[in-house]
């Protein structure tokens, strides 16, 4: 890792990180992705993205170190991002759905 970083090895090496990261340590990942989702404004889809894709133990290390980064919880998120008004039902139930989802595993 430490020679892709030092030695200007390029787009191709900065996405041989971004690959090694995630497999080594796939909760950082996660979380980063889930920050910068928050200021881009794209953070419904991927909450939607990462729950649905990730396992128990993931989603239980994800909320953690993001919990640690942010001081938000997964949940807290969710209910900020869907939080809807009574027209727009399909929010709620996704919002639902997605807390369901992170209290079962």
């Amino acid at each position: 890792m430490k020679f892709l970083k030092y030695y200007n090895s390029g787009e191709f090496g900065i996405q041989l990180r971004a690959v090694i990261r995630c497999i080594q340590f796939p909760e950082k990942h996660f979380e980063k992705q889930l920050r910068r989702a928050m200021v881009t404004g794209d953070s419904q889809e991927v909450l939607i993205r990462t729950l649905v894709t990730r396992s128990g133990i993931d989603i239980k290390n994800i909320d953690r170190v993001f919990s640690e980064k942010t001081g938000w919880s997964l949940e807290g998120l969710i209910r900020n991002e869907f939080n809807c008004s009574s027209h727009e039902n399909s929010l709620g139930w996704v919002r639902d759905a997605l807390i369901s989802l992170l209290k079962n595993y």
